[in-house]
């Protein structure tokens, strides 16, 4: 990726040694970084919107101190200046060309040998602007809010802390329904691969990727990713661990509990009866799972990118700024209207374009978005894969001949 770059260069002259401190010391490497992206350089948006996760990041300094499984905050600069997704390195700075599947999102093609990282996408709905963290308690001293022209800023772990725990709260508070329904999820799923894995926690935490859980408080507990877990018989073992960073109210993992010499490898949860496709909901098991690695049938597959660009938040934004009215384009429902201005700019966004003619590379344009109602929303994809969701035209129809049954709209 292109970023603004720093007067360092990538000196390989202590590359040597620090591979070497690396590989005997990986887990006391916990960094945190801001990585600058100016979008007039690098379509940032359409980035977002592929949900590709593996990228690749221009380094410009600090190529001593980025390390694997450092955490990337990536900040948008120009008019809009916000932190708008974050992700792992998931290797140490290298001179290499770009990733083929990067060029696309470059304004001006790159072919030279640079010095990158591979890094992995981990959230990509994220919009905390700079005019925010500037009244968030902790982040006034944040560095890149400074005018340096430098592309990569460290960030404290108290800084990182602050950042996390403003990400969970702004999730818990918008789109509420949605974060409640996770994180229910979650906690059955814990609950269910607890006993089907016999693990016999009184405390046990899922994650699919294993890096970031709610603080433990009852012992023995456990953290467990897709395919198996790690156990603390006590809370001195758990606090005391040097792969745990503990936050507030979060937990740090750095290159995930998988690579813990104490995990426990189980199985695949998702192979449990009920998990699968077939016996989920779509808007459930697209929360829950890690769909973009889950072996799923070609219908399903569509279902999921369906979906996933529905949620994009980058794009709903965007639909509801050219929409003429947020009302639901099939019942004429309002939540202007029903409750107040509190809830004045919300609605849900459906993906109109046919299953059949969705893959990873199709671009989303706003004309193929409708704004609907959460139960407009439901009744639309309540049709399970490998049949097609409902049209707005097939959920009208469905109300005129029931007309006679409820309330028009909710």
């Amino acid at each position: 990726m292109l970023l603004a770059r720093g007067n360092e260069d990538c000196s390989e002259s202590v590359e040597g040694h620090r591979r070497e401190l690396y590989t005997k010391n990986e887990w006391l490497y916990m960094n945190y970084w801001i990585f600058k992206c100016d979008p007039t350089k690098y379509k940032l948006d359409s980035r977002l919107a592929d949900q590709e996760s593996r990228t690749r990041w221009h380094i410009s300094r600090y190529r001593e101190k980025v390390q694997v499984g450092d955490i990337a905050f990536i900040w948008q600069t120009g008019k809009h200046r916000a932190i708008r997704a974050t992700m792992r390195i998931d290797s140490l700075p290298e001179d290499v060309l770009e990733l083929d599947t990067e060029q696309k999102y470059l304004e001006t093609p790159n072919s030279s040998i640079e010095c990158r990282v591979d890094a992995t996408i981990l959230r990509r709905d994220l919009d905390l602007s700079a005019d925010k963290i500037r009244t968030i308690a902790g982040l006034e001293g944040l560095s890149a809010l400074k005018a340096v022209p430098a592309g990569i800023f460290e960030v404290t772990s108290a800084e990182a802390t602050i950042l996390l725990e403003e990400f969970e709260r702004l999730e818990s508070t918008t789109d509420s329904l949605t974060s409640a329904e996770k994180r229910a999820l979650h906690r059955d799923l814990a609950a269910r691969l607890n006993k089907e894995w016999k693990i016999a926690a009184v405390q046990a935490r899922f994650r699919e990727t294993g890096n970031f859980y709610a603080t433990l408080e009852k012992f023995p507990a456990a953290l467990l990713d897709r395919y198996g877990y790690v156990l603390f018989a006590s809370k001195e073992e758990y606090l005391t661990s040097p792969y745990l960073t503990h936050y507030t109210k979060l937990i740090r993992v750095a290159k995930g509990i998988s690579k813990m010499p104490a995990y426990v490898p189980a199985g695949d949860a998702y192979a449990l009866p009920g998990l699968t496709p077939e016996f989920t909901t779509a808007s459930s098991f697209v929360e829950d799972l890690d769909l973009h690695s889950y072996e799923v049938t070609e219908g399903n597959r569509r279902l999921v990118l369906h979906i996933r660009r529905e949620r994009n938040q980058s794009i709903v934004k965007k639909k509801k700024k050219s929409a003429k009215s947020l009302q639901c384009e099939i019942c004429g429902f309002s939540f202007h209207a029903t409750y107040g201005a509190d809830a004045a700019d919300y609605c849900e966004v459906h993906h109109c374009k046919p299953l059949s003619e969705i893959d990873e590379s199709t671009k989303t344009r706003l004309c193929d978005l409708a704004i609907v109602c959460s139960n407009c929303h439901r009744v639309i994809h309540i049709r399970k894969a490998p049949l097609p969701p409902y049209t707005l035209d097939e959920v009208r129809q469905m109300r005129k001949q029931n007309s006679d049954v409820g309330a028009v709209g909710q």
